[in-house]
């Protein structure tokens, strides 16, 4: 129809701050794909590397949008928040972009984003909360030794005077 072959942009979308916070065991992941032509795509997700055979659902089939005529399509992984949190897994959204022609029919990784649940580089808020207790321990802690030291050294200091 005259469209111009166009390859999607990937991205992927965190859990919300409501699923996380309430007390449900999974969070979502979702993958957008977006702004593709035509609507030849398979979307599928990893974790460390390694394809996520269940857990996910995604759309039927694309949808196309009537203004560009150009296609998007979301899948949805679902995972338990103790893998969210654990800094070592990482989840990625793929996505197999497939642009047939009479002649040929390529099938190349076309994007992906990796997301986990605590971002390179940015300590998470339970790993803040766990340092931030950590520190305040040892404080109290080199205070509590100060203040034996002190009335140690008075009691000393008082026997001495009174005897």
């Amino acid at each position: 129809d005259g469209t111009e072959i166009t390859r999607p942009t990937v991205k992927v979308l965190d859990p919300s701050q409501n699923e996380i916070c309430t007390k449900k065991k999974t969070v979502t992941l979702v993958c957008v794909a977006t702004e593709f032509y035509p609507d030849h795509i398979q979307v599928y997700w990893q974790k460390n590397g390694a394809n996520i055979t269940h857990g996910y659902q995604t759309d039927e089939r694309a949808t196309r949008n009537e203004n560009t005529g150009k296609y998007s399509i979301t899948s949805r992984l679902r995972i338990p928040l103790k893998k969210w949190y654990n800094t070592r897994n990482r989840f990625t959204c793929l996505t197999r972009y497939i642009n047939e022609t009479s002649y040929n029919k390529t099938s190349y990784i076309d994007s992906f984003y990796t997301i986990n649940g605590v971002k390179d580089d940015i300590i998470s808020r339970s790993q803040w909360a766990k340092l931030t207790y950590g520190t305040l321990i040892a404080k109290s802690a080199v205070y509590g030794m100060f203040i034996f030291v002190v009335v140690w050294k008075l009691k000393v200091c008082l026997f001495f005077i009174f005897s």
